[in-house]
């Protein structure tokens, strides 16, 4: 049995990217509490998904939009959002991106729409505990979903 490759090392392996710093530092503190299917929201960390979900979700995008941006990961789930579609009401998946490159956070939904919603996966992910602290919801989901809309410009 080979030596098990470190989350930096598996998603460059995987993805051929290099995950930020504060990214890779979050991964490996919440490791345990981290899985394959974030859609489970029994905790905090619910919606996060470990790296197993974030490459093999970052490649559906990639194969799915061909112009999805190389430097952009996957790395959880938020839950599904209205829209419209020819007069008629239909749910989308919507997800957790950073870019790689720049370490930005995005909204990223099933169709394959980016929506900027911080500069720093750091400064992000800092804030989404400033607001998991100041809102104490009756249900563990509705903590993202009070998340989300709190990042909504």
């Amino acid at each position: 049995m080979g030596k098990r490759l470190s989350i930096r090392d598996f998603a460059e392996k995987e993805l051929g990217i290099t995950l930020p710093d504060d990214l890779v530092k979050f991964l490996e503190t919440h490791n345990e509490c981290l899985n394959d299917n974030p859609f489970d929201r029994t905790e905090w960390k619910s919606g996060f998904g470990d790296i197993h979900f974030i490459c093999g979700t970052t490649k559906a995008f990639r194969s799915r939009f061909p112009n999805f941006p190389k430097t952009m990961v996957i790395i959880g789930y938020l839950g599904q959002k209205e829209i419209v579609v020819n007069r008629q009401v239909t749910f989308i998946d919507e997800y957790i991106g950073v870019d790689t490159l720049t370490d930005s956070v995005y909204l990223v939904d099933s169709l394959g729409k980016l929506e900027k919603i911080g500069e720093r996966f750091s400064d992000w992910l800092k804030h989404f505990m400033t607001c998991l602290k100041n809102h104490e919801p009756s249900k563990p989901h509705h903590m993202l979903d009070y998340f989300k809309k709190k990042f909504r410009k």
